[in-house]
């Protein structure tokens, strides 16, 4: 997958009449040269992660930007913008200690929703249009090619899942779920997934990764996969629970685990539902500590350095104790 240069990216930028804005990674024009829409402040380009998006016509890679607006091919706009197209150096130089996503033996004890009209990515996998600027924008969220490969992401060619970036979710083995993420940002629905039968293993059976780090002595519990990529692309070993809350069957797993120490790192909005959770798992004698980060983050609105320090520095605050009885 190829990578821009933030410094030849913004160098292009400024002669295509782009401006600087609030935010210092970010450049805007109130006009987007590629559509007729007349919002005002339209269009901005984040230069780190090289994604460009009109509040008219919507996002892309700056490599696709570059394309549409100079009419010139993909291996040109490399020329102008490009790094070098092997170049698929970690993010930040962070440690990469997660664990490829496991295969997917046949059984009949799990039924595994209907893939038809998603393909999973392959290293050898050719991406353009759409498809390029979907993992361009999964990228940009901080992870590199290898790591959706890894993680077995896919696309969602036709259907309900149609140009969605496809998370999948193995327990013991199986695929039993997936999360389907508008990397656009325009649907009402962020993450869309598929029905399960009330009888077959779901989302709230178990926990995204639980099959990686289930056995760990140390876990980082968070909502959302992506979360839970930022603390592992970190050296922590990660898992997510699809919701704030834990259901009765992931209280279970977790409590009967031999995870001793669960940093609890659940979004800012979930303060009453982590202190109700870390009071209950305390009393089955797990240790629960919480990240040390601004009270209106989460861990994705973090740099890598930052995520590190956060982590590491986990302890149980204040307003924890004061919450729990006794």
């Amino acid at each position: 997958m190829a990578q821009h240069d933030p410094e030849k990216l913004t160098e292009w930028l400024y002669e295509h009449g782009f401006e600087e804005s609030r935010r210092a990674d970010e450049l805007r024009r109130n006009d987007c040269p590629l559509c007729s829409g007349e919002k005002a402040d339209k269009v901005w380009a984040n230069i780190e992660s090289g994604l460009v998006n009109c509040y008219s016509c919507g996002g892309r890679s700056a490599f696709n930007f570059v394309m549409e607006v100079e009419g010139i091919t993909f291996r040109e706009a490399l020329a102008i913008i490009g790094q070098d197209t092997q170049a698929r150096a970690r993010a930040d130089g962070a440690e990469e200690v997660f664990r490829p996503a496991p295969p997917v033996p046949p059984g009949k004890t799990f039924q595994t929703p209907d893939s038809t009209g998603i393909v999973w990515l392959a290293p050898d996998s050719q991406l353009s249009g759409w498809a390029y600027d979907a993992i361009a924008a999964t990228m940009a969220r901080g992870f590199t090619w290898d790591w959706l490969i890894a993680k077995r992401v896919g696309l969602g060619l036709c259907g309900r899942f149609e140009r969605r970036v496809i998370i999948p979710v193995f327990y013991q083995g199986h695929l039993i779920w997936w999360q389907a993420w508008d990397w656009t940002r325009t649907s009402d629905i962020k993450y869309d997934s598929p029905w399960v039968p009330e009888d077959a293993v779901g989302r709230r059976d178990c926990f995204y990764q639980w099959d990686l780090y289930g056995a760990c002595e140390t876990v980082v519990l968070a909502e959302g996969q992506f979360n839970a990529w930022a603390s592992e692309m970190v050296g922590w070993p990660s898992i997510a629970s699809f919701g704030k809350g834990l259901s009765p069957e992931q209280l279970s797993l977790l409590m009967a685990s031999p995870i001793d120490t669960i940093i609890l790192a659940l979004d800012p909005d979930a303060h009453i539902e982590a202190t109700r959770l870390a009071d209950t798992l305390t009393g089955v004698g797990k240790r629960v500590v919480f990240p040390q980060w601004p009270s209106l983050a989460d861990m994705n609105d973090l740099g890598v350095e930052q995520r590190r320090a956060a982590l590491v520095r986990a302890s149980s605050p204040d307003w924890f104790f004061d919450a729990t009885p006794g």
